[in-house]
């Protein structure tokens, strides 16, 4: 076999070889993404943690509207929630939006929870979620509607 037929063959196991090392070092990468996510995720959840201890002053382990209110307009707190992406301009829909349960009180779960899903800017499938859920309710209320009054209301497609 001469040497030029070999050349071919170097090459393909060179490229096999880097190709293999590539694919190895995504998968890494792929992987340690993943870990940084995970690991960014417990930092904030910790963080949030850590406004709700400053705004739970009585350390009761819940916050009513009041004591919320009291402390949001802190330029720390408002600091401390723009640090964390949070953006929302009043106290009080805030806190009606961090209340799950409508108790008028917010839990350090409920809070966290919250922040969470408030945290960034909306995406696609959130807003999606919602138009089916307002779909859904005007459905219901035009079947209630052709109940009660033997007609339906129209309104808008969508």
């Amino acid at each position: 076999v001469g040497v030029s037929q070999w050349q071919p063959c170097k090459i393909y196991m060179i490229t096999g070889f880097c190709c293999e090392h590539a694919i190895a070092s995504a998968t890494v990468d792929k992987e340690m993404a993943i870990h940084e996510q995970l690991k960014d995720q417990e930092t904030c959840k910790q963080q949030f943690k850590n406004v709700f201890d400053a705004l739970d002053v009585d350390g009761s382990g819940i916050i009513s509207s009041v004591e919320f209110k009291a402390h949001f307009e802190d330029e720390e707190v408002q600091a401390w929630l723009c640090h964390l992406n949070i953006s929302v301009n009043s106290a009080l829909d805030m806190f009606d939006l961090l209340d799950d349960d409508g108790s008028g009180t917010v839990t350090v779960d409920e809070f966290v929870a919250g922040c969470m899903r408030m945290k960034g800017t909306a995406q696609t499938m959130d807003i999606l979620k919602v138009h089916r859920d307002v779909k859904s309710l005007l459905d219901q209320l035009d079947v209630e509607c052709k109940a009660a009054r033997g007609t339906s209301f129209e309104r808008r497609a969508g």
